[in-house]
């Protein structure tokens, strides 16, 4: 590989994903043997039931021999190293459905989403990041469910505690700017929010700690560019959101070196329906 050229670990943008563990059912996980396993891979669905009746006109560019085909495809899977990070990574394609009223008549709409994926390793674990919001990645779950099982592939979802969240701040925001609490003893009571800058250390901050859990923390640091201020957020779901421009090395390696290293609980996603 020639070193002016640029691999998925150098391209720079502001991403959203959520981590899971991955690990093989059946054995020690090949990163070896995952491209072959995930590559070319396509999934062909029937549309959701309220898209399933005759009022409703198809265009026939969404038509595969007379039929609707809701089509997920997995492309431009590739083994990747820079000599810190190694990981597999590619792309899923999905197709979204919708409709749209024209002149009083509903017609149906495919609209084509891509999700990117990175399998990559800590401590001997493996952990995949599905690039993309939440709901985008409920869809690839509920798609790719069976087909991971087909695979002897698990997926395991990261929840992490307000303990959790608190420490990774701790080890990675010099400000916080942005914060939710939930879960506070009075039942009339949903959520709070405070958001400012470098309030961590007022006494109204400490207050709401004690009274309600933390959910999510956006936070300002420099401690993945030196000098440089980038701002992330992460959430209890292990949603990790950059809205600074990083290089997907940099981003992978803040979720390695401190999203990880405290999480105290997991819960396994066993139902992708």
């Amino acid at each position: 590989m020639s070193g002016n050229s640029e691999t998925p670990l150098d391209v720079i943008d502001q991403y959203t994903g959520k981590v899971f563990r991955l690990s093989s059912t059946a054995g020690s996980l090949d990163l070896d043997r995952l491209p072959d396993m995930l590559s070319g891979k396509r999934i062909f669905l029937d549309p959701p039931k309220e898209y399933q009746n005759e009022e409703i006109e198809v265009p026939e560019i969404f038509k595969t021999n007379g039929e609707v085909r809701i089509m997920t495809t997995v492309e431009n899977v590739e083994r990747v190293s820079d000599g810190d990070l190694d990981i597999v990574t590619g792309d899923i394609i999905l197709d979204e459905t919708g409709s749209v009223m024209f002149r009083n008549q509903q017609v149906l709409l495919l609209d084509t989403e891509s999700v990117q994926f990175v399998v990559f390793e800590y401590e001997s674990m493996h952990y995949i990041s599905l690039i993309a919001g939440r709901k985008l990645v409920d869809n690839v779950l509920k798609i790719l469910g069976d087909d991971f099982e087909d695979e002897n592939l698990s997926l395991t979802e990261i929840l992490l505690s307000s303990s959790d969240i608190d420490k990774v701040a701790d080890d990675l925001a010099d400000e916080l700017l942005n914060t939710t609490f939930q879960d506070y003893p009075q039942s009339s009571i949903d959520k709070k929010y405070i958001s400012g800058r470098g309030y961590q250390n007022e006494p109204e901050y400490q207050e709401e700690k004690r009274r309600g859990a933390v959910r999510t923390h956006m936070m300002a640091t420099e401690k993945l560019i030196d000098g440089s201020e980038k701002v992330v957020g992460l959430s209890e779901d292990a949603l990790v959101r950059s809205y600074s421009n990083l290089a997907l090395h940099t981003y992978l390696n803040m979720i390695r070196d401190y999203i990880l290293p405290p999480i105290s609980t997991q819960a396994t996603v066993t139902d992708f329906q």
